[in-house]
């Protein structure tokens, strides 16, 4: 689960740096869930 985890975070910090200028608050909502 904790893999699982991990590649999730990281495929939203991935979209993040692509998306720069559009940042949605859902998404840093959902790191910190």
């Amino acid at each position: 689960i904790a893999a699982a985890e991990l590649a999730l975070a990281i495929a939203i910090i991935l979209r993040l740096y692509r998306n720069r200028s559009t940042v949605n608050v859902d998404e840093i909502d959902l790191m910190k869930w």
